[in-house]
């Protein structure tokens, strides 16, 4: 999926973005609407005056990397932001499950021999010997 991409003014109104972004937003029919009415309380706790970058869970389903940059004139004065959603809804899930597997297959000692248990086989193998 593109990266979501929306500009927003000094207000907080939304002046630009991308198609991406309305597949996140589907409310955003035009520039000229407000971020915290159609963002989630998340986000907009997590705004700041400057820039800044975190992951954010939303509607129980996805998960998005956000990135907040600054938008200023050649004096420095801030005229807005760029907020930048890419979604890592497939990365935080596959690391999710790779944690899970992790966990369930923890070598314990058995017996003065290591082997790997299972959450859906109990004793798999012998991984070697040794004793703790």
């Amino acid at each position: 999926m593109q990266e979501a991409v929306l500009v927003v003014d000094g207000r907080g109104r939304i002046v630009d973005f991308n198609p991406a972004a309305r597949k996140i937003f589907p409310a955003l029919s035009a520039p000229g609407i407000f971020l915290h009415d159609i963002a989630p309380a998340d986000l907009m706790e997590k705004w700041t005056d400057s820039s800044s970058e975190f992951e954010l869970f939303w509607n129980e389903k996805c998960y998005y990397h956000v990135r907040i940059s600054s938008v200023v004139d050649q004096k420095a004065r801030l005229l807005g932001k760029t907020v930048v959603f890419n979604d890592v809804t497939e990365r935080v899930l596959l690391a999710e499950k790779l944690q899970r597997l992790a966990i369930a297959q923890r070598p314990v000692c058995f017996d003065n021999q290591f082997v790997s248990v299972t959450a859906s086989f109990g004793v798999a193998a012998v991984c070697g010997h040794g004793a703790l």
